[in-house]
Parts: structure tokens; C-alpha cells; sequence
């Protein structure tokens, strides 16, 4: 769908000049997402939203894992552009009817950005925001998100409680997360990684947090839990703490 450049700031209308934008959808959040001719993409969120984005996106930038920002701002509406991602998603077809080779793509880019120095990580103590974000869910006892549940095969709010309880004293702010690590946020080249998009939700963390989400996408994506192992062993399964995988899945199962 095709949006009128007049509705943004003067500044990014100068970046636009004589480009077509398109709408492509509206991002989480409700922030709109748009392609700007061929090579732009721009994101628009209520203020102060896409901060955190402009901040991992340019670290991530540092280490070659995402497109360069090119113009951020937080007047009115946090405005956010970047050069497009390049690759193809990890959800195309040419990926999704090779499942293993998929999954082992998967397993090594998320090695790759967890091995990055977290030193200079803008963003800190994710999983500290993450237990908060679970206390209050807890507080509030709507329930719990049937997708997550069911993949993880848990019953009731107590066994979520139990299992966080029991694993917080070990959770770590010591790794780069992605912080959405599906499919659709992963690039690929001839099944190698390439870009990651949507870093709004990274930092610095515990490693089984990405392991979590990328397990369960690769599970709602392909239809089937079949290549799990392809995905561990690829990442290095001498790195990775299996009940911490599942008690960070029960750290989002709150809803």
C-alpha cells in the first residue's frame, strides 16, 4: 500500500526525495513498517519505542550481522530508517523444504552473534528486565500463551513458577542476544547467515533466552519438533544447559 511522504518530518521527506514508499505491514508494537524505493526501510513507533532498536542496530552494525542505520529520530514519533537487510528469510520456501540444513544454518548464526563481546553492548541485564516483565505477569494471573505452553508441554501456572524459581539463580547477563530469534527475523545466503532484522528486543543476557526462541520457531515454522538436534548441534551442544532452554521458555509463557 502506498503512503503519502507528506504525513513524515521534513528531515526523513528529504531522505525519501522522489522514492516511493510502501507500507509492508505494522510491526509489533503497532510501529509501521515501509520500504522506501529499493534500498530503505523505515520504521515509525510511538516515542521513545525504537530506541532500544537504534542502539542494538548499530552495535549490531559494528559486527556485520544488520544493515547500517541511516537516520533516527525521536521528535513526534520515533522515527527509525536503515538500508535493507540483505538475503532471503529464513521462512522462503527454499529454505523450509530443507529442514536440516535449515536448522544447522540456524544453530551456527546464532553461535556466531552469541560469541560476539558483550563489553560494549549498549543495552544491559536483560534478564533482569525479563523476570520483572514475568513478576508482573505472575501478579496479574491472566493465564498463559498456548503456544509456548504446549510446545513446552506445560499444564499450569505453577509448573511455569517452579521452573523460573528454580533457575533464576542461574541466569546470566554475560551473552549478546538477538532477543527475537525466529524465522522471519533471519536472513540467509545459501543457507548462511546474513542479517538479522527487528534487534529492538536484544542485549546482553543468557544465551538459552535466543535458544529458546530459535527451537521454537524452527518447531511452529516446520510443523514438527524433528529437528531440534540439527539446531543444538550445530550451536554446540557442549554450551548449552538444556533446563535452562526450558525454564527460559517458561520465563514468557505468562501472559
Amino acid at each position: 500500500m502506498h503512503v503519502d511522504k507528506n504525513m513524515f518530518p521534513d528531515e526523513i521527506q528529504n531522505i525519501i526525495g522522489n522514492m516511493s514508499v510502501e507500507s509492508d505491514n505494522v510491526g509489533r508494537s503497532g510501529a509501521l513498517v515501509a520500504f522506501i524505493g529499493d534500498e530503505l526501510v523505515l520504521k515509525r513507533a510511538e516515542k521513545g519505542k525504537l530506541q532500544n532498536a537504534c542502539r542494538m542496530q548499530s552495535f549490531f552494525h559494528k559486527n556485520d550481522l544488520v544493515p547500517e542505520v541511516v537516520f533516527y529520530d525521536c521528535a513526534d514519533f520515533d522515527y527509525l530508517i536503515s538500508r535493507r537487510a540483505e538475503g532471503k528469510s529464513a521462512i522462503d520456501e527454499e529454505y523450509l523444504k530443507n529442514p536440516k540444513r535449515l536448522a544447522a544454518a540456524l544453530g551456527e548464526f546464532l553461535l556466531r552473534i552469541h560469541l560476539i563481546d558483550p563489553s560494549e553492548c549498549p543495552v544491559k541485564n536483560i534478564m533482569d528486565n525479563l523476570c520483572a516483565q514475568f513478576d508482573g505477569s505472575i501478579c496479574k494471573n491472566q493465564g498463559l500463551y498456548r503456544h509456548i505452553t504446549d510446545y513446552l508441554q506445560i499444564k499450569t501456572i505453577d509448573d511455569v513458577k517452579t521452573a523460573v524459581q528454580n533457575a533464576r539463580p542461574y541466569l546470566q547477563n554475560d551473552t549478546v542476544l538477538h532477543g527475537d530469534y525466529c524465522l522471519p527475523n533471519i536472513m540467509l545466503m545459501d543457507f548462511k547467515g546474513k542479517h538479522v532484522i527487528d534487534v529492538g528486543e536484544g542485549g546482553a543476557g543468557d544465551k538459552h533466552f535466543d535458544l529458546f526462541w530459535g527451537l521454537w520457531s524452527l518447531s511452529y515454522n516446520l510443523k514438527t519438533d524433528a529437528y531440534r538436534e540439527h539446531f543444538l548441534s550445530a550451536y554446540g551442544k557442549n554450551r548449552i544447559n538444556e533446563d535452562m532452554i526450558f525454564a527460559c521458555g517458561c520465563l514468557c509463557a505468562p501472559i
